[in-house]
């Protein structure tokens, strides 16, 4: 069970999870495992290891739904289909063009990844991308079914690491419910029949406090915000709200009315999980951004710290 907390959350939720000697619950560490593990690999072995090790029946059956789901979505994605092809779409660097390739097999475009690098002598990188989608051919398609040669998508990491597999064909409510009616909505999480435990918040200690300065990882980028604790976020939802914090945020913003700079509030405000979150000084901010924070600081005592 350790092994999930340390695959899914950040070291500052592992720190406050050991502070306080926070016992996360097996359904909740299902959630983390499901929804947060950090690629299609990792979160197969951990359900594998909770399943196995979990003496919490509506666990156990959850787990193994999961598995038993993730492992449709992979296999119907990779074989032949009548009419279908793969697309392999290549982005070598965050602002480069896709380059976009099609192929007879997923074995094939997978290749054809490998052959753009030798072609090309170039080698891609962790924080390069590239996706093999699968489509069906058509000869036409009207206004109503324009989409609908879509149907799947494996994500990958430039390092050859499968992140993961949707398939339009299959959803979560075929494998990991059974016959649910919905008539909880999403407030019964130990329903055996729930597929919907995917979407609500796992159980955590709290993490972390308002206007503290957080740093976490988009496309392997490293970027900052401020937690903004009291603005009210959705109960279901593992995303904390956060003022994304650059050079130009509020340094330098004529911001005379609480109306302005509650646009600016919704302007610069977005969701990120809880778990990606490592709160830091602001001391590790560059200099630039400190001045920034600074200057919200400042428009919060104003305007926002009621």
């Amino acid at each position: 069970m350790k092994r999930i907390i340390e695959a899914t959350c950040s070291h500052s939720l592992q720190k406050a999870i050991k502070k306080v000697k926070f016992k996360v619950a097996d359904y909740d560490l299902l959630i983390l495992a499901y929804r947060h593990a950090p690629d299609y690999d990792t979160r197969l072995d951990l359900l594998l290891r909770l399943a196995a090790k979990t003496k919490d029946a509506a666990t156990k059956a959850q787990a193994k739904r999961c598995i038993a789901f993730e492992k449709a979505t992979w296999k119907r994605f990779i074989s032949d289909e009548k009419d279908c092809i793969f697309e392999a779409k290549i982005q070598d660097a965050p602002d480069s063009p896709v380059e976009r390739y099609i192929t007879k097999t997923f074995e094939g475009a997978l290749r054809k990844v490998r052959h753009f690098c030798v072609y090309y002598e170039t080698a891609l990188t962790e924080r390069s991308r590239f996706t093999i989608e699968k489509r069906r051919l058509t000869d036409e398609a009207s206004a109503e079914d324009f989409e609908e040669d879509w149907r799947s998508e494996a994500s990958y990491r430039g390092d050859f690491v499968l992140i993961d597999v949707q398939h339009a064909a299959l959803d979560h409510a075929e494998l990991l419910g059974v016959a649910c009616d919905g008539r909880c909505h999403g407030t019964d999480y130990a329903c055996a029949q729930h597929p919907c435990f995917v979407s609500r918040a796992p159980r955590l200690p709290p993490f972390p406090k308002n206007l503290d300065i957080v740093r976490y990882a988009f496309d392997d980028a490293a970027e900052y915000g401020i937690y903004y604790g009291d603005v009210e976020t959705d109960a279901e939802d593992d995303c904390a709200f956060l003022l994304s914090l650059y050079e130009d945020s509020f340094c330098g913003m004529r911001i005379q009315t609480k109306e302005q700079y509650y646009q600016r509030v919704s302007a610069l405000h977005c969701h990120v999980p809880f778990p990606k979150l490592e709160v830091i000084k602001a001391e590790a901010l560059s200099m630039k951004l400190q001045k920034n924070y600074r200057a919200f600081r400042r428009l919060y005592a104003r305007f926002g710290g009621e």
